[in-house]
């Protein structure tokens, strides 16, 4: 399994956590969470995602229109690529692994505090515009990339 999406029934999830989801002996890698997707309903029972830690080998995130999810904590995937939570409002904090290889960025207008250091191979970085959130930005060794508030 290298990818599950949960798309489907993504406006029923309330709590979503991962554990033991990869396996060294079988080389089976969960590389891929789709929580949501931009043409998901818009959850607003969704309250969390823990334990993100245990996909050892995540390359792409995207969890779209979860309304009620404050923190993301990505710190500890290093291979991650790729991140989508475009639409998540409540979503205030996004912790992103220190040099990790990350191309694309799209974070929701809720965004308060982004923090980002060694992302040299960032390429797209989008916020979206609809509230006036952002209050901290700290954006160090990233090489320079397309920059985008929608």
């Amino acid at each position: 399994m290298d990818k599950i999406d949960f798309s489907a029934i993504s406006s029923h999830i309330q709590e979503l956590s991962f554990a033991d989801v990869n396996s060294d002996v079988t080389d089976s890698y969960l590389e891929d969470v789709i929580v949501s997707d931009t043409n998901s309903t818009v959850n607003t029972a969704m309250s969390g995602v823990s334990n993100l830690s245990n996909i050892k080998y995540l390359r792409k995130f995207q969890m779209c229109n979860c309304t009620g999810v404050p923190v993301l904590d990505l710190s500890s995937n290093g291979y991650l690529e790729e991140v989508d939570v475009r639409g998540c409002s409540a979503l205030a904090n996004v912790s992103f692994p220190v040099a990790a290889p990350i191309t694309s960025v799209k974070l929701s207008s809720g965004i308060q505090n982004l923090q980002m250091k060694d992302l040299t191979d960032l390429n797209s970085l989008t916020i979206e515009s609809n509230g006036p959130a952002l209050t901290t930005i700290n954006v160090s060794n990233c090489k320079p990339f397309t920059d985008s508030i929608n």
